[in-house]
C-alpha cells in the first residue's frame, strides 16, 4: 500500500513538472470497492450474503491492482442500483479472499459470476460494456 501511494505521488509530481495530466490514477483507497448498493464479501460472510440470498447474486471477483476491474466497477455499481431488490451485487477482493478465489477457480479478473438459490448459474470473464452485463442477466432469466 505504501508503494502504491508513493507511486501515485510520483506520477502527480511528474505530471506537474511536464505539464500534462496522467490518463488515470487508480484510487489510493484500494481496500474496498463496496458502495451503497454493492456489498463487500469475504470468506466469513460468503454463505450469508451469496449462498443464502433470497434473490439472485452477481459476484464481482476483483483486485485493487487490476485496471480492468476498476473499469468494470462503476458498471457493476450501476447495475446494483438499477436493479435494486431484484439482484444483489457483491464484490470479492481475490487478494484478501484467496479461499473463495480458489474454490471458484478464478484464473482471470475481473470475473463476474451469477448465483441463484446458492448455485452458480453463469460466469463472465474480462471487462465488458454495460450492455453485455445487462444481456448476461437477461440470458440467465434474471427478471429485470
Amino acid at each position: 500500500m505504501l508503494q502504491a501511494r508513493a507511486g501515485t505521488r510520483l506520477i502527480r509530481e511528474i505530471s506537474h513538472i511536464i505539464g500534462r495530466e496522467p490518463l488515470y490514477i487508480i484510487s489510493e483507497n484500494n481496500s474496498d470497492m463496496s458502495s451503497e448498493q454493492v456489498v463487500s464479501v469475504t470468506n466469513e460472510n460468503w454463505t450469508s450474503e451469496v449462498e443464502q440470498s433470497k434473490i439472485p447474486v452477481m459476484v464481482d471477483f476483483w483486485a485493487a491492482w487490476c485496471g480492468p476491474c476498476r473499469m468494470v466497477s462503476p458498471i457493476i455499481d450501476a447495475l446494483g442500483k438499477k436493479h435494486k431488490g431484484k439482484i444483489k451485487v457483491v464484490k470479492v477482493n481475490v487478494d484478501d479472499n484467496q479461499e473463495l478465489a480458489m474454490k471458484y477457480e478464478i484464473m482471470s479478473i475481473p470475473t463476474i459470476m451469477l448465483f441463484n438459490n446458492g448455485e452458480r448459474v453463469d460466469t463472465a470473464i474480462g471487462a465488458a460494456p454495460a450492455e453485455y452485463y445487462e444481456q448476461f442477466l437477461k440470458k440467465n432469466k434474471i427478471s429485470i
